[in-house]
């Protein structure tokens, strides 16, 4: 049979590679590196979960421990998630390989709210007598608020554990509603409406996970034509 020296000269390059590749391949060592540890939560529970890997997943690889701590608090070892208080947390967390390599300590704040914000009328006062909306005196006689005119009305609307008070709803016994969504004067209000006798206002506060609080209701009497 005849050889093709062409061939035989394409069989020697190619074992002449073969013997420079696999000595490489076969001594390369993947580099050694600290676990990864990812943080979940889930803000309408509370929970906290911790995910840790180790790369590559070589012989002697994977995770020997996960860490944390909660607002600079006590070393906790990580078994299983865990419910944040009420309120704004700051965690720490961090992980540590089988091959020893300590992972750097990361941070994440979440803030867990679950309490309704709280809200109440703070004008009209109970037993004043307001004109044009200018506070005149306290009554003497009589027991309910008296308004001449407009009714400013200012509420104190507070969530200050959780997200923070989004809208403040107004509502009237006479049908008219109305509601403040940017509190850079305070949460107000202003009832311009002809009315003559008894006005029931309710408020209700909504914080920016839409909890709503409990509704607060005052009685006053109104004398307005609805001009000023």
């Amino acid at each position: 049979m005849r050889i093709n020296s062409k061939e035989v000269a394409i069989l020697i390059m190619f074992l002449f590679l073969m013997a420079l590749v696999v000595p490489i391949a076969n001594s390369y060592t993947p580099e050694v590196l600290p676990p990864v540890t990812s943080i979940f939560f889930d803000e309408y529970s509370g929970m906290v979960t911790l995910i840790a890997v180790s790369y590559p997943l070589t012989e002697g690889s994977g995770v020997n421990a996960t860490y944390y701590k909660i607002d600079g608090g006590s070393q906790i070892k990580y078994t299983e998630p865990f419910k944040l208080p009420e309120g704004t947390h700051t965690i720490e967390y961090w992980s540590i390989g089988n091959n020893g390599k300590i992972e750097n300590r990361k941070t994440k704040t979440f803030t867990y709210d679950s309490i309704p914000p709280t809200v109440e009328i703070t004008s009209p006062k109970v037993k004043g007598i307001y004109i044009h909306g200018n506070f005149i005196t306290q009554r003497i006689f009589g027991t309910k608020t008296l308004c001449i005119g407009k009714v400013p009305i200012e509420v104190n609307a507070d969530d200050s554990d959780g997200y923070g008070v989004k809208t403040v709803f107004f509502k009237f016994s006479n049908g008219d509603t109305g509601y403040d969504d940017n509190a850079t004067d305070g949460w107000t209000y202003n009832f311009n409406n002809a009315h003559f006798g008894e006005l029931e206002i309710t408020v209700t506060a909504m914080d920016k996970k839409e909890l709503m609080s409990e509704p607060y209701t005052i009685t006053i009497n109104v004398y307005s034509l609805g001009i000023l």
